[in-house]
């Protein structure tokens, strides 16, 4: 059997890929994906001159002729024939006989093309494993010096066959999670499509299948542990809904968890398992409480200290860092984490400042554990400085205001003594 040296090969699966060399290439692109039992999936074979090669793509200079393609499939699958199609160098249409299909024959015309368009039809009661689909083409080569050479390929591509996929929708609820919290986990399995089966006298029709045996697994992962729920039957033409509420403590780590869900049946003879995973963001968001005590009875010359009080809920505080200003002085301090519902005091020596009254600002910045995003918040506070041997501006405010409240009273007494004198 003489063969095109360096024919092309392209395996049927994830992903295409085609080898070619000598005067023409065989390439087979689809399907691209596993093909489960009771369904159908198109395959896509082609013959062609275009050659891949490292420096780009080469088109042969010899010429196809009186080509044959024949294309097969294990029993009980069947390939039914969608397009056929072949184009000429100059890129007008080659009529294709496909009249005794499996098999498409060309007429002599130079060939710069074939490819052929066939469903492949996979019944029921398939076993899931790797078959083979085989590809034979025939025909000769005219080459550049005139000569004719034979043309024979045997190829076979290999399909994947997968269980009986029925319908699964998870739906997980909320997507994001404050803890501690209520989490939804709905899984609706359906049976109402219709499969390929091989009828008693070998005919292949669509008809509904009933599912026996159905049970759903839920693994919470992190957020707790799994269940397993026994459903049972499932004629065609119905749907089931298992639902289930978890509770989800405070002690989970934040961030992102996902939740794994796997339903089980029997069809026929056969098991089968189609598993889901649904994404869920746990959210810890921290609160700090935050208080800025000014020092008092500040005096001209004095290095004061600024007491931040912070406090976090109800989670750790993470990174925390604050910045004071007043006046041109400005501080940073970073304090690191604080765990829950401790106080943390932080301490700020404060520059000596001439008398007067001044308005500063504490900006306080730290982070969440999930998410991890930086949050501020800025708090506000005054100081008072009094001359050195003086009393205090806060103090002198406080006389002025007492003597002001005696003297209003002292006046409306005197006027009282008057009225009554009168």
């Amino acid at each position: 059997m003489r063969r095109t040296a360096l024919l092309a090969i392209l395996a049927l699966l994830i992903t295409p890929v085609a080898r070619a060399g000598g005067h023409f290439s065989f390439v087979g692109i689809e399907p691209s994906a596993d093909v489960p039992v009771g369904g159908e999936a198109n395959v896509t074979v082609s013959v062609t001159k275009r050659m891949p090669t490292p420096e780009g793509i080469l088109t042969s200079r010899t010429e196809l002729k009186n080509l044959t393609m024949m294309l097969y499939a294990p029993s009980p699958m069947r390939l039914e024939l969608l397009e056929a199609r072949a184009t000429s160098p100059d890129g007008s249409e080659i009529g294709v006989d496909a009249g005794e299909w499996p098999k498409v024959e060309l007429s002599m015309e130079d060939l710069e093309n074939l490819t052929l368009v066939a469903r492949l039809i996979v019944p029921i009661n398939v076993t899931p494993g790797t078959y083979p689909l085989t590809a034979v083409i025939r025909g000769y080569e005219v080459l550049p010096n005139g000569s004719r050479r034979t043309s024979i390929l045997d190829q076979q591509l290999q399909i994947n066959v997968v269980p009986l996929e029925l319908p699964v929708f998870v739906q997980v609820e909320p997507v994001n999670l404050t803890l501690p919290g209520d989490l939804l986990v709905s899984v609706t399995v359906s049976n109402t499509e219709e499969y390929w089966v091989v009828r008693p006298g070998g005919e292949l029709e669509k008809a509904p299948i009933d599912v026996t045996n159905l049970s759903v697994w839920i693994g919470l992962g992190p957020l707790g542990g799994s269940e397993r729920v026994v459903v049972g039957d499932l004629p065609h033409g119905s749907a089931r809904l298992v639902k289930r509420s978890y509770l989800i403590s405070g002690d989970i780590p934040g961030g992102v968890s996902v939740v794994r869900v796997r339903v089980s049946y029997v069809y026929g003879s056969d098991f089968s398992v189609v598993s889901r995973e649904e994404g869920v963001v746990v959210n810890k968001f921290t609160d700090l409480s935050i208080d800025v005590v000014p020092p008092e009875d500040v005096q001209e010359g004095e290095r004061a200290q600024l007491k931040v009080i912070l406090t976090p809920s109800p989670w750790r505080a993470r990174g925390v860092s604050l910045e004071v200003e007043i006046g041109n002085y400005s501080e940073e301090v970073y304090v690191g984490d604080i765990p829950p519902a401790e106080s943390r005091t932080v301490s700020v020596e404060l520059p000596s400042m001439p008398p007067g009254s001044y308005n500063g600002s504490v900006l306080v910045e730290w982070k969440s554990p999930y998410p991890p995003i930086s949050q501020k918040r800025l708090v506000r506070f005054t100081l008072s400085v009094s001359p050195r041997g003086g009393i205090s501006l806060v103090y002198l405010a406080a006389v002025v205001a007492v003597a002001a409240v005696i003297a209003l009273a002292a006046k409306a007494a005197l006027r009282k003594a008057e009225r009554e004198g009168d």
